[in-house]
């Protein structure tokens, strides 16, 4: 019996021990769930995130492509918010990030979200001044130029962290834009800066600039927002509207082939199709330089004819121009020589009713650099440009589709109308 009670003793002490780690263990195990939950909630938090911006990434793309800007009415701007952005490295501090937009939802068809309910307040008008709207954080915003979206409020991740928007798509470096103002930038091209009031500038190497620092050929944008107002204009120069004629070759009359924007097959019905659905055109920046350029800096390609004759374009400038998207392996362009109705959209930009610049459409002898004086390489002066265009009829006077009677064909610039025969 004693040896019995002896041994129920140690029984005992050890059943202590035993439950002593059984509690430490649960303990252990109790925490790790709780961990694991809480991870949970982070993880599913950052996923519903990272899904809300991918599915407004894409309803805005569709949205962009067919009406050329972002769905947007109501800026935001919070700064503690746009600093936190700043502080967390995901957007940079270069001139395309200073202006934040919130989202218009109610623009983007088929739009489920698990976030950003604060849009509802702006929606139904419970909060209209600016600093009500920049108090919302459950709200969803985007650069206007960069296109970049992100959640104001941001969800923390567990670590420590906030996150605001996937890190796959951060605001830290210039896009590639396909829309400015509502004007498309054809794919293969680059915006370079300004606008259409200034001259929207676009270039064929990413990366270039106003200066043209990187070499890339520029284009500046004319802007026909009437499709009526694209005809052939009297500026008041040295000929009349009497002396136009539209309908067929005549003796001692300006002639150039019309079309309605609709039809397709020659070459004119499709630029006016073009400049109809576009509502304008691109016209090279700087004058053609040694090969068939537009870039700043090189000497301007003189003594070029408008073809081997008049009623032959080729081995000319007809031929050049046709030639240069081809040459330059644009596949979303077609390049051109000017026509004459282009060529008074131009004037028309450049006029916008300022006298002073009037002087420029009727006579740009001081203005442009003519063969007359000594030649310098293009865009070397400012005082040369206009709207972003350099040196409109500069070293020499330029060729158009226009044609004077029957063998004549038409130079512009300097004093606009110039009649050439060969």
């Amino acid at each position: 019996m004693q040896k019995m009670k002896n041994i129920w003793k140690q029984n005992k002490g050890v059943s202590l021990v035993s439950l002593a780690i059984t509690i430490i263990i649960l303990i252990i195990i109790t925490n790790i769930l709780v961990y694991y939950a809480k991870d949970n909630v982070y993880v599913k938090n950052l996923t519903n995130m990272y899904n809300d911006i991918a599915n407004l990434r894409d309803k805005i793309s569709n949205y962009y492509s067919i009406y050329g800007d972002i769905p947007v009415k109501v800026k935001y701007e919070n700064t503690q918010i746009i600093n936190n952005l700043q502080k967390n490295n995901i957007i940079g501090v270069n001139d395309y990030l200073d202006e934040f937009y919130v989202i218009e939802l109610s623009a983007l068809e088929g739009l489920t979200l698990n976030l950003g309910e604060d849009y509802k307040k702006i929606k139904e008008q419970e909060v209209v001044t600016q600093e009500e709207i920049n108090n919302l954080q459950d709200i969803y915003i985007i650069n206007k130029n960069s296109h970049n979206i992100f959640y104001a409020e941001g969800v923390p991740g567990g670590d420590g962290k906030y996150y605001y928007t996937d890190d796959k798509n951060v605001d830290t470096e210039k896009i590639d834009l396909r829309y400015v103002e509502g004007v498309k930038i054809p794919e293969g091209f680059y915006y370079c800066g300004g606008t259409k009031q200034e001259g929207i500038v676009i270039s064929d190497v990413q990366g270039d600039d106003l200066e043209n620092s990187k070499q890339g050929n520029q284009f500046v944008w004319i802007p026909v927002e009437n499709f009526a107002e694209f005809v052939r204009q009297d500026f008041k120069e040295e000929i009349g509207k009497s002396d136009f004629i539209t309908t067929q070759v005549t003796n001692g009359k300006y002639y150039e082939s019309t079309a309605n924007g609709r039809d397709e097959g020659t070459q004119v019905e499709e630029m006016y199709k073009s400049v109809k659905i576009n509502k304008g055109f691109y016209i090279a920046r700087f004058e053609s330089g040694g090969t068939a350029s537009s870039k700043k800096g090189v000497m301007p390609k003189t003594n070029v004819k408008w073809g081997a004759t008049t009623q032959n374009s080729s081995q000319g400038a007809v031929e050049l121009a046709e030639k240069f998207s081809e040459d330059k392996g644009y596949t979303s362009v077609k390049s051109t020589l000017c026509y004459g109705v282009q060529w008074d959209a131009i004037m028309r930009i450049i006029y916008n009713g300022n006298e002073t610049e009037k002087t420029y459409i009727t006579n740009s002898t001081e203005i442009g650099n003519y063969k007359s004086t000594q030649e310098i390489e293009t865009g070397s002066s400012d005082k040369y440009q206009i709207k972003n265009i350099y040196d409109l009829a500069g070293n020499v006077k330029e060729w158009t589709m226009e044609q004077y009677g029957e063998t004549g064909k038409v130079a512009r610039g300097r004093k606009l109308f110039r009649k050439w025969r060969y």
